[in-house]
């Protein structure tokens, strides 16, 4: 297991087990009392719980001690995490931990348990597509996913429309998204990750005109631009219920 890069064994700790669950889903639908048909919504998402228990041996009960503390503070802000066994990644935050001593039966010593419940996604590896006009691409995941816009001009340009890449939350339909003031080759980032737009590091908002962030839903997005002097790259880490 992996804490933002850093091995667990780092604090003399393997990780013994781990449960995952789907995301938390909350919905409004309701059957009214005397209405034939019921009043049905989508599901809203929350957190995915991830549970995870690791094993800590150290020379003493106070090193052990400190090792466990090491872990949890390194849990306190938003990590990404890879367990051992799986291959997507996991972003996530500690919401409880509990440990104790105990002997494990599959040896007879004595070990601290250290028993993590944290909160998060789960995501994979990032996927980029570039091309000019049009970009068909597969998002593997099966939820709906941010995504970074990248738009690098050859020529300055007049304002461009992007389609495909943004959509009303309530609808699912388009949202077109409209960047004014392109110069030769310097880059526009449309980040719907951290939500900043940016050229070659500069606050870019003001010339662009978008009601969404971009996001990508499960299966495939077409995007298209109208104007063939734009390179579109598009980058995300699908999501996964």
């Amino acid at each position: 297991m992996q804490i933002n890069g850093i091995d667990i064994s780092q604090w003399h700790a393997r990780q013994w087990a781990v449960s995952i669950g789907n995301h938390a889903i909350t919905n409004s639908s309701e059957w009214n009392r005397g209405s034939p048909d019921p009043f049905l919504t989508g599901g809203a998402i929350s957190f995915k719980t991830i549970k995870v228990t690791l094993l800590i041996k150290d020379s003493t009960r106070e090193t052990m001690t400190l090792d466990r503390s090491n872990i949890v503070a390194a849990l306190l802000e938003p990590a990404d995490i890879v367990l051992d066994g799986f291959i997507h990644k996991f972003r996530a935050v500690l919401s409880k931990d509990a440990s104790f001593e105990e002997t494990v039966n599959y040896r007879q010593d004595r070990w601290h348990k250290l028993n993590l419940e944290l909160q998060g996604y789960e995501y994979g590896s990032e996927v980029a597509v570039s091309g000019s006009s049009e970009l068909s691409i597969v998002n593997p995941g099966n939820l709906n996913t941010p995504a970074v816009l990248e738009l690098l001009p050859t020529i300055s340009t007049v304002p461009v429309t992007i389609q495909g890449i943004c959509r009303d939350p309530a609808t699912g339909e388009d949202s077109p998204v409209v960047v004014r003031a392109l110069t030769t080759n310097k880059k526009v980032i449309i980040d719907g990750e951290t939500g900043l737009i940016t050229q070659e590091g500069a606050q870019k908002a003001g010339d662009v005109d978008l009601w969404e962030l971009p996001l990508l839903a499960p299966g495939v997005n077409t995007i298209t631009c109208d104007n063939a002097n734009i390179t579109m790259t598009i980058k995300f880490k699908p999501r996964y219920m």
